[in-house]
């Protein structure tokens, strides 16, 4: 068989297609670029994928991890020749992962009889998917991981025998051990079964005597207390008899009290009724609240009132202290303008009498300024008249100096009469004060105005209280009239309400009081009293509660004798009658003997299957070892010169030039790569049909091998290559390298991946 190419829409491969020749194909790609992921496609294309896989917590199922990447539908198609016929299988998505296959000649498109989307692998490989996976499929990390099946073991027994490969030596073994301990397992065997059976029967057989002892002798001390419960029954009857004469008794008293209630109830009905139409309570009630809402209104009123008289006197008060006559009729902003201009006079006045006097000192230096300069001029023309010119300009002086001193005197006097009046009018003697009592009056007129305002409000309250009064007079009143039509107050209201409401009280109670004398009634005469009279019952003995705890006692006694007569009957019951367990005792008796002749049968049945196994492990053992071995020293150069498998594929290899061989997991990690690489190639190679060579398929199978082992498995690959296809992939240069230096014969496929 050859594979040609494969076309993938699979995991990280999106419609990529890998083209591959006979011999040996390198597929060389780095990590994480779809290796394994091809290997898996093949696979899967061979045998199909399992829909009922679930993820795990460690592992996608095949499913979903191989869903494209790319979120196409899976799909993918391989070309190989088997049997000299180019067939094409191709596989689809519809419903499910892969669930459309087809199978078609490549030349003609027809259909392949034969091949089926369950049965495509084993038909075209001639092994299951099983055996394939444990040989000619080795997984990425898998070179190692090499272990026996029953299938495996069913396909290695049937070429080295007989060629039936429907039973194996595992599943028959497993198949007659089974059966041993289904017959002779601890406590739940067959044979230990029927023994613990056996032992019941024998001990039903025993308990079924004592059973029967125990019922006779409960039945005979269950009739004598019933003789006597009897009695006791008789005796309460007649405290019964006492109970009803006592109960007519109280039926008879307790509707006496019933009818003496009920007048008492109409009687206080009719004078309610008699008194006008009352409203109902909740009105009633509401009236005394008006009543006591009245009450303390009227209190606020009398309280506003007071209030607004005291109100008043107090803005009277405060009127009269901030009425200064300076500022008569003014208002507080008039008055502080008006003594703002007069403090401002007062200044002007003062500055201006100050001015006065400085121009009479004006006038005496003008004066002496004007007789020196007559003084001086008289001179210029005549020095004879110097007498003349000094007393000339004396004179001068003296008038002008006169006139100054006159006039500043007046105008000083005129400024301080003007200051004077301001200030007599004021009260004060300088601008400031007149200031002051301008602000000390605008505060009293506040203060005036505020107590002004707060007499206002107190004596609107006092006249909306007494509104208010009125009108819940006027309703109370209202509320009463229609059965007090005499009510002129609010106390002739109070007093009618509350008459009605003791009146409706007693009404209350009285109805209360009948009702509770019928309930009573009703009690007693659910009883079974009636108003009649008879003779009168004696009295027993013995008093109800000693008779009804003698009677308790009896009924104790019985309820154990009956249950233990129960219990002998459901325990004869239970075991059966004596004839049947004999009967059953025998039969036990006979499967326990056949249940351990089969068990000493198929005792000789194993010890004889494993003395065949013996003979054929002698027949498959050397040819299996045999090519391991060899196919292992060509791995290792020559270090290791002998392998024994076990049936389970345990694995020791013995190295070269001793004698005791080595198990699996004392070798490296690379050693133990090769063993196991060795063997899967010997058991593809005695597992797979001949003439029809399995291609090989390897994932990273060599990634721990050093070079020079590495070139020794490429050396062995390449003679096998010679006559079956082989699929290398690696993430390592090294083997292309290698094979290109020995000018090897191999395909290496470009930009597969």
């Amino acid at each position: 068989m050859i594979f040609h190419h494969l076309t993938a829409s699979f995991g990280a491969l999106t419609g990529q297609t890998l083209r591959l020749k006979d011999g040996l194909n390198l597929i060389e790609a780095p990590n994480e670029s779809g290796k394994s992921t091809w290997c898996a496609f093949l696979r899967t294309m061979l045998y199909g994928i399992n829909t009922r896989e679930r993820d795990s917590k460690t592992a996608l199922a095949d499913k979903n991890r191989y869903l494209p990447w790319s979120g196409a539908p899976m799909e993918g198609e391989l070309s190989l020749t088997w049997q000299g016929r180019n067939i094409i299988l191709r596989r689809s998505s519809r419903s499910a992962a892969f669930d459309t296959f087809s199978a078609v000649d490549a030349a003609t498109g027809e259909p392949v009889p034969g091949l089926s989307g369950e049965s495509a692998g084993q038909t075209l490989l001639g092994v299951g998917r099983e055996v394939y996976e444990r040989s000619a499929f080795v997984r990425q990390g898998g070179a190692s991981a090499l272990d026996g099946s029953a299938e495996l073991e069913r396909r290695i027994a049937a070429l080295v025998s007989s060629g039936d490969e429907e039973v194996a030596f595992s599943e028959v073994r497993a198949r007659l051990k089974e059966w041993q301990r289904r017959r002779k397992f601890n406590q739940t065997g067959l044979i230990p079964k029927l023994e613990g059976e056996l032992r019941e029967v024998e001990e039903q057989l025993e308990q079924l005597s004592a059973f029967s002892g125990q019922a006779a002798a409960a039945m005979e001390r269950e009739k004598v207390l019933s003789a006597e419960a009897e009695s006791v029954k008789a005796a309460l009857v007649q405290w019964d008899a006492l109970d009803r004469q006592e109960q007519n008794r109280r039926y008879t008293s307790y509707k006496a009290k019933w009818d003496e209630a009920f007048l008492q109830a109409e009687s206080l009905r009719n004078e309610l009724e008699h008194a006008g139409p009352l409203p109902d309570e909740a009105e009633l009630r509401k009236g005394l609240e008006y009543f006591s809402q009245l009450s303390a209104l009227d209190e606020q009123e009398r309280s506003a009132a007071a209030n607004a008289r005291a109100a008043e006197e107090e803005a009277q008060a405060s009127q009269s202290d901030a009425g200064l006559l300076c500022f008569l009729g003014m208002t507080p902003e008039e008055a502080w303008e008006r003594a703002d201009e007069d403090a401002a006079d007062v200044l002007a006045h003062h500055d201006a009498a100050a001015q006065g006097g400085k121009g009479a000192v004006a006038g005496v230096i003008a004066g002496l300024a004007a007789g020196v300069g007559l003084s001086f001029a008289l001179l210029h023309f005549t020095t004879l008249l110097l007498p003349v010119c000094i007393g000339a300009g004396c004179s001068l002086f003296v008038l002008v100096a006169l006139i100054s001193v006159l006039a500043g005197r007046s105008v000083r006097r005129r400024h301080q009469e003007e200051k004077e009046a301001i200030f007599e009018h004021y009260g004060v003697h300088s601008a400031n004060e007149i200031r002051a009592l301008a602000a000390d009056y605008r505060e009293k007129q506040a203060v005036a105005q505020q107590a002004g305002s707060a007499a206002v409000a107190a004596r609107e309250k006092a006249e909306a209280l007494q509104l208010r009064c009125a009108a819940l007079q006027n309703e109370l009143l209202s509320l009463v009239r229609p059965f007090a039509p005499k009510a002129r107050t609010a106390a002739d209201a109070n007093d009618a309400i509350r008459g009605a409401l003791t009146l409706r009280t007693k009404l209350t109670e009285a109805e209360e009081k009948r009702d509770n004398a019928k309930h009573i009634f009703d009690l007693v005469a659910e009883q079974g009293g009636e108003a009649v009279s008879g003779e009168p019952v004696s009295e027993p003995e013995q008093s109800r509660e000693e008779l009804t705890e003698r009677l308790q006692a009896i009924e104790s006694d019985l309820s154990k004798v009956r249950e233990l007569l129960s219990a002998a009957k459901g325990g004869q019951a239970a075991l059966g009658d004596d004839a049947a367990l004999r009967a059953q005792r025998e039969q036990l008796t006979e499967a326990l003997r056949a249940r351990r002749e089969e068990n000493d049968a198929l005792t000789l049945a194993v010890n004889a299957l494993e003395t065949a196994n013996e003979a054929f492990r002698a027949r498959i053992s050397p040819a299996l070892n045999r090519r391991c071995g060899e196919l292992f020293s060509q791995l290792t150069g020559g270090a290791y010169d002998a392998v024994t498998l076990s049936r389970t594929f345990d694995a020791q290899a013995r190295p070269a030039g001793t004698v005791l061989p080595r198990g699996v997991l004392s070798l490296s990690a690379g050693t133990a790569d090769q063993l196991y690489l060795a063997a899967r190639l010997a058991v593809c190679e005695l597992v797979f049909p001949p003439g029809e060579p399995v291609p090989l398929v390897l994932d990273d199978a060599l990634c721990n091998f050093d070079d020079e082992r590495m070139s020794l498995a490429l050396q062995t690959l390449l003679k096998l290559a010679e006559e079956r296809q082989i699929l290398l992939f690696t993430c390592h240069r090294r083997e292309r390298q290698w094979l290109e230096q020995a000018g090897a014969s191999c395909n290496f496929p470009e930009r597969a991946l």
